[in-house]
């Protein structure tokens, strides 16, 4: 049962740092492209 908690949290945990990581990203990205996103959104 330890072993499937385990491997529960380091799921759980290794989501967490995956999307902290594509957060990141946007924050540099979206207002980079900002108007090729609203281009985009209107096309």
């Amino acid at each position: 049962m330890r072993a499937v908690a385990q491997k529960a949290i380091d799921s759980y945990l290794s989501d967490r740092d995956l999307t902290a990581g594509v957060n990141q990203a946007l924050d540099v990205l979206t207002p980079r492209y900002q108007s090729l996103l609203d281009r985009l959104g209107n096309g």
